[in-house]
């Protein structure tokens, strides 16, 4: 078995938290790992920018030069979830129509045919694992249809809010190491470094 062989098999193994502090570790000890994860995981404003369309539904890019590209800075994620549809969404494809959800909730519609045959030793009826086994005994308060109706609302995603934490590898925050990941232009790495403000020197 080759070595990425058994690489991809202990990623299969470990794991969230393991494999988030292993490329904690790989990002600050590579410089060429954190731009790689960067330009992979990251967006700048063109790139959000070049996937809006105007009201014509033409693309509304932007013209972005090699020696501009280089300059510019990350922005945000580029994967994230959706508070309101719950899935994953690609930041540079979050179009106008890209999200369909719900927005009220979904509640137990107590006449419906299916609790009538509900025996006790089934428990409880008004649960979460009835709403995904049941979706069509439960009503949407937004649209008064049944759960298992179409979405009633569409829009962009939403990402969820990244909860702080705190990692047990953190990179050196010194006035004169501060690193900037700027992206990737063809096949270089770009890395620059933030010069110390004159009264901390």
């Amino acid at each position: 078995m080759t070595s990425l062989e058994l690489v991809l098999k202990a990623l299969d193994a470990a794991n969230i938290g393991r494999l988030r502090t292993t490329i904690e570790k790989i990002c600050e000890q590579s410089d060429v790992a954190l731009d790689l994860f960067c330009n992979e995981l990251l967006v700048t404003q063109s790139d959000l920018d070049k996937h809006n369309k105007d009201s014509n539904g033409s693309e509304n890019s932007i013209n972005v030069t090699s020696s501009k590209r280089k300059r510019e800075e990350y922005v945000g994620v580029r994967y994230a979830t959706c508070e309101q549809c719950d899935e994953e969404f690609d930041a540079t494809e979050n179009g106008e129509e890209s999200c369909q959800w719900h927005g009220g909730d979904l509640v137990i519609d107590e006449e419906h045919d299916i609790w009538f045959e509900w025996e006790p030793y089934q428990g409880e009826r008004n649960t979460d694992e009835n709403r995904k086994d049941c979706p069509e005994a439960f009503i949407w308060t937004c649209c008064e249809r049944r759960g298992d109706g179409a979405p009633c609302e569409t829009g962009k995603h939403v990402a969820k809010d990244i909860p702080k934490r705190v990692s047990p590898h953190v990179p050196s925050t010194s006035p004169r190491n501060v690193r900037r990941c700027l992206p990737l232009e063809s096949n270089s790495l770009i890395t620059t470094y933030l010069e110390p403000r004159a009264d901390l020197r």
